[in-house]
């Protein structure tokens, strides 16, 4: 009896045991995501023994990194081990440095941002191992106002003004997209979203509308315009080539009459019918002429040479468009998907003041309304949202949307200690 309870007993502490031993198991074998570079990180890029090459660079707007040598490199989505292999094979191939060593260490995060229910919303630095408390904290804490203040009809009113600005910038944000993406498909009609008219007024997205297709007009008029003037130089080129051509096409018939000229004489010569004068007056007169065809073939190889710097110019005309074209459209789209979440937040904001200021006496004992902690991340598949409390951490590039809290009231009427 005794030894199967010894037994059974050994067996639960065994299970026991396991169970402990589970969680930090799992802690070891899940290994964290590499970072991956975005737009406003600053890192610093060691190419060893090669100081030239080094030196600390931001991420762009346009998510690049501008490097000597190498140019242009997209850093979006690369993380610091990724961007080393790729150094390393562009500074090999640009630079012909053979097996370069290269280091990159992020010197900067790129900023954070929180708004809602805090005392400071905005953008602030981001701190490694922050938390959404750790965010809050930086923003001032949680906003508190008194019940007779949170809902205010003044505040609302300040919400609803803010939520139609944001509206209209929106509206400019999307209605901007749609025409870069006309020009980028080089199509002559601007496909505007119906999301342009359901975020303002008629007459505000008539407008934004009517300026966006102006704007259009102007740059196409601009790029047809200057397209026109290279195509008018390359024209007047190709009129002197052929000029050049016609003038030397006749220096060759009146070398032909002179070579013509030269044998008869020579035959008189041999006889003397003629004086020595006269032959010379001719050679003399063909090495004018050979001299003239060479002038000639000398300036319309430079013609040729201007209309083959007119071709590259309007190669590179269309090509600069067209790279200008592609970054304004990735701000863009940057600028629609950041409205587009202040514009949700500010939405949130109305509906916790309406709420508030029409049904203040029902929360008097309440911790918490409107909604949960929220993080809004931007992954390489897209936009997401993430429920947070205040210990969830906090990346780079995040946005922080806090609701609005409400303290107990303790019985003098005055605000309560909030609970943890």
């Amino acid at each position: 009896m005794n030894i199967l309870f010894d037994m059974t007993t050994a067996a639960r502490l065994l299970v026991l045991w396991g169970l402990l031993l589970l969680p930090a198991w799992f802690a070891f074998a899940t290994e964290p995501a590499p970072y991956r570079l975005d737009v406003g990180d600053r890192v610093r890029i060691t190419v060893f023994e090669q100081p030239s090459l080094s030196g600390e660079f931001t991420v762009s707007p346009t998510a690049t990194l501008s490097l000597p040598l190498v140019g242009r490199i997209l850093a979006r989505g690369l993380s610091p081990d990724a961007l080393e292999a790729l150094l390393a094979d562009r500074f090999a191939k640009s630079a012909g440095i053979k097996e370069p060593k290269v280091n990159v260490e992020i010197t900067a995060f790129r900023p954070f941002y929180i708004l809602g229910a805090v005392e400071a919303p905005g953008q602030y630095p981001y701190v490694v191992e922050m938390t959404v408390l750790h965010a809050i904290s930086l923003a001032g804490g949680f906003r508190r106002p008194a019940l007779s203040e949170a809902g205010s009809e003044l505040d609302i009113a300040r919400l609803h003004e803010r939520y139609q600005t944001v509206g209209d910038s929106l509206s400019a944000a999307l209605a901007r997209r749609a025409r870069l993406i006309a020009e980028r498909d080089e199509r002559s009609e601007i496909e505007f979203p119906d999301s342009l008219r359901a975020t303002t007024t008629a007459a505000r997205a008539n407008g934004i509308m009517i300026n966006e297709r102006r704007i259009r007009q102007l740059r196409d008029e601009a790029l047809q315009n200057e397209s026109a003037m290279l195509m008018t130089q390359k024209s007047i080129i190709s009129d002197e080539i052929s000029a050049l051509e016609k003038q030397l096409a006749a220096k060759g018939r009146l070398a032909e009459i002179n070579q013509q000229e030269m044998s008869e004489i020579d035959k008189l010569r041999q006889r003397d019918l003629v004086p020595i004068t006269r032959v010379l007056a001719l050679r003399r007169s063909a090495t004018e002429i050979e001299s003239d065809r060479i002038q000639l073939i000398a300036a319309i190889a430079r013609a040729r040479q201007e209309m083959t710097k007119v071709d590259i110019t309007l190669v590179t005309l269309k090509r600069n468009r067209s790279i200008q074209v592609a970054e304004s459209l990735r701000q863009a789209d940057d600028d629609v998907a950041q409205l587009t979440i202040s514009r949700g937040a500010t939405t949130e904001q109305i509906r916790q003041a309406e709420l508030v200021h029409g049904r203040a006496s029902l929360f008097s004992n309440a911790d918490q309304i409107g909604g949960d902690l929220v993080i809004v991340r931007r992954t390489a598949d897209g936009t997401v949202e993430i429920k947070a409390d205040d210990f969830t951490p906090v990346l780079p590039g995040d946005l922080v949307k806090v609701p609005l809290r409400m303290a107990p009231i303790d019985t003098n009427g005055g605000p309560a200690p909030r609970p943890r």
